[in-house]
């Protein structure tokens, strides 16, 4: 949690995302401008008041993407990702990623929602500059593509 909130809070103690005031030097280093963080952990340790705080800055626009919901459809979820770049600086928020794709034996649910689109709009032709991904899980493999594309930060206690 102290590594993701030292990217929020100024040396000077001014709140606010430090990543959305580098954007030229990811240009400069020819680097996607975009940030992906997966909090994991048990109930109870603060991934959600983590989110919280990033989220209450008042110039970020937030989305949340419900994942576990069996009405959401994968042209719904590109078009959150689509307008969160619009409204960049954006930060979309994923909870319990765990439970997003959930498995039975080796047959996978049916989901309105593909595994692929989501790795493109984290890190594919669909992702977009300006945008922060945060996303929770209670174990720490919620998927491994997925979590190595969100740039996994460590457990939070």
């Amino acid at each position: 949690m102290i590594a993701v909130l030292s990217q929020y809070v100024s040396p000077s103690g001014q709140v606010g995302l430090l990543f959305f005031q580098r954007e030229e030097w990811f240009r400069q280093h020819n680097l996607p401008y975009r940030r992906g963080y997966l909090f994991w952990g048990a109930p109870g340790n603060g991934k959600s008041a983590t989110i919280r705080v990033m989220a209450a800055h008042p110039h970020i626009q937030v989305y949340t993407l419900d994942l576990s919901d069996t009405e959401e459809k994968s042209a719904s979820v590109l078009h959150l990702f689509e307008k969160a770049a619009t409204n960049a600086p954006a930060l979309v928020i994923i909870e319990d990623l765990d439970r997003a794709f959930p498995t039975e034996g080796k047959r996978t649910r049916e989901r309105n929602v593909s595994f692929q689109t989501l790795l493109n709009c984290l890190d594919g032709v669909g992702s977009q500059d300006g945008v922060i991904v945060v996303a929770t899980a209670l174990a720490a493999r919620p998927g491994a593509v997925a979590a190595h594309r969100l740039q996994a930060v460590g457990h939070l206690v």
